[in-house]
Formats: structure tokens, C-alpha cells, sequence
């Protein structure tokens, strides 16, 4: 039997099979078609575990030995023997630290959540090697959470933040595919960890939402008590927060995050410009005619505040 290898991909020079996946080297090898029902795949590929060229050329015959051998055997991929490559300090805090670091579109807030959850998973998996990482390992770190209360309720995690460390850790090692650190042919062991089996019901969260909308005493009550109570700390940033958030539905991070230049008097009416957020749907510009927007317009202008964010240390520090 002749046992054929792949065409070469896009880089001249390298021999047949051999290229560049994210910034390792891998080698492709096709399986034979009377072999493809047995193998389960139309071709075979393997990660050196390197990106330096010469290393990668030393590795590929003992590796393409390995699965031709497999392949001769009827063997699935994953009964392919891997090549003895010594491993590398590409443990799970190393990889998601230098993920991290190396993202500029992530936001800083949701950069802060990413570490949380990739923290939590270090703790349940013990720092291992990320070419350790498997299906069973996700399962168990999701059971694990599912049972595991919150620190800051005391109560079981919602779904939403199970669904956020679960994205975050399918994120996470897409990443670490593209850097050709794991199996390239391996499955995303993070993927749909939260569907539900077919047949099976839609779980309900157990705790009591008491969710509404506030009524416009309750508003006015509250900004009552914050003016009659000068002993407030951040009285009039708390007095101005709450009538933003009433009369504009705007997010407390959206209007705590605001710059001056982002608030454009135009006379009759007021533009809060919001340039950043999760979703496009959330960039906006919120049009609103409010005496405490004005009022709020100039004592900046008034202390000089130029460039600084509208938070309440920069309050603290003028008043």
C-alpha cells in the first residue's frame, strides 16, 4: 500500500505535508480511501510542538512513521501514537496570562472576568499543561460549578455566569489552537458544554427574581433623601448618577465612564455620546433636555476638568 501525504500549503520550500498552523509547525497527512471509513478521517494532522523550522524538519519522519503506521493499522486518530516532544512550560496560567496581555480588543472590565474564570479553572485543574486539556476535564469544571455556590451570594451560579466562563474558556482555546499548542484536530473540548441532551427539559433558576421597574415616587423619594442628607460622602455625584440613570435607561458603568468631551450641549438639547460597549446595538448617543445634565456641564467646565472621567474619586478629589 502507498500511503500518499497531503499537498504542501502555501510555503515554498517545506517539504510535502509540513506547514504553518497559528505560530507552530504541524504536518498533514491524507488517509488512503479504502482507509477513510476505518480512520474516520479524510486526513490526519499532528502538531510538532515547535516553531522552529530546523526542529520541525528533525521531528517530521518519526511523526509521519507514527501515523502511516496508524493508518496502516485501521487505527482512529486518537490511537495515532504521539511523538516523544518534551514538554514546554505552556501550562494554563503561562498561556492565559500571555492571552491576555496580547489582546487589545478585549475590554479591560471583561479582560478582569476572563481572568476570573480562567483563575477558577487553573485552581480545579491544577496548573496543567494546556495539551492536557480534554472533554472529560470541561465536563467535570462545569459539573463542578454548577455545584459549587457563589462567594458573593452564597448561592447557586446563574446560567449567565456559567454561560460567560464557558465562552470564555471556548475563546481560550481557539487561541491556543491558533498558537498550535493542542491537537489541531481535536474537537473544542469548551463547545456547547451547556446544551442540553434531547429529550431533556429546560431547567429553571431556582431563586426568586423581584425584578420591576422603579416608579416615579420611589425616584423622587430617593433623590429627596439624597438632597436632604448633606453628610453623604459623594452626595452630588450620587444626586447626578441617579437622575442620569432615571431619565436616560443608560447603564451605570455607561455614565460613570463618561469624559467631557462626550457631553455635547447643543442649546435645546443635550448629547451624552457612549462610544464604547459590549454590543454594537450598545454604541449610541442618548439625546435628553435635563437641567441636572446642564448644571453638571458646567461645574465641570467651571473646575477644569478637562479629559477626566466623571467618577466619583474625580468628584472626591474637586470637592
Amino acid at each position: 500500500m502507498n500511503v500518499r501525504e497531503s499537498k504542501p500549503q502555501n510555503r515554498v520550500g517545506l517539504p510535502r505535508g509540513l506547514f504553518l498552523r497559528g505560530k507552530g509547525y504541524a504536518l498533514r497527512v491524507a488517509v488512503p480511501t479504502e482507509y477513510q471509513d476505518i480512520v474516520g478521517k479524510r486526513e490526519i494532522v499532528r502538531g510538532l510542538g515547535t516553531q522552529d523550522l530546523a526542529e520541525a524538519l528533525k521531528r517530521r519522519p518519526k511523526v509521519l512513521k507514527e501515523i502511516l503506521k496508524a493508518i496502516t493499522e485501521g487505527q482512529i486518530p486518537s490511537q495515532a501514537v504521539r511523538p516523544n516532544i518534551p514538554k514546554q512550560e505552556n501550562t494554563l496560567r503561562n498561556t492565559a496570562d500571555r492571552w491576555l496581555a496580547e489582546s487589545d480588543g478585549i475590554n479591560n472590565s471583561t479582560k478582569v472576568r476572563y481572568r476570573q474564570h480562567l483563575r477558577t479553572f487553573e485552581a480545579y485543574s491544577g496548573n496543567i499543561q494546556v495539551a492536557d486539556i480534554n472533554r472529560s476535564l470541561a465536563l467535570g469544571f462545569i459539573e463542578h460549578l454548577k455545584a459549587t455556590p457563589s462567594e458573593r451570594t452564597g448561592q447557586p451560579l446563574s446560567g449567565r455566569s456559567l454561560q460567560s466562563c464557558q465562552s470564555c474558556l471556548a475563546s481560550y482555546w481557539r487561541v491556543l489552537d491558533h498558537w498550535g499548542l493542542v491537537e489541531p484536530d481535536m474537537r473544542n473540548p469548551f463547545s456547547s458544554l451547556l446544551r442540553r441532551v434531547a429529550g431533556q427539559r429546560k431547567k429553571k433558576d431556582p431563586r426568586v427574581k423581584k425584578l420591576r421597574p422603579v416608579t416615579r415616587d420611589e425616584a423622587q423619594t430617593l433623590l429627596q433623601y439624597i438632597a436632604d442628607n448633606s453628610g453623604l460622602k459623594y452626595q452630588f455625584e450620587m444626586y447626578v448618577t441617579v437622575r442620569l440613570l432615571w431619565v436616560t435607561g443608560c447603564r451605570l458603568n455607561e455614565i460613570c465612564s463618561r469624559y467631557l468631551k462626550d457631553i455635547d450641549d447643543r442649546g435645546d438639547h443635550i448629547r451624552i455620546s457612549i462610544p464604547q460597549s459590549k454590543t454594537e446595538a450598545g454604541i449610541r448617543d442618548v439625546m435628553i433636555v435635563e437641567v441636572i445634565i446642564r448644571e453638571l456641564s458646567e461645574l465641570l467646565r467651571k473646575r477644569h476638568l478637562v479629559g477626566k472621567r466623571v467618577t466619583p474619586s474625580v468628584w472626591h478629589s474637586v470637592g
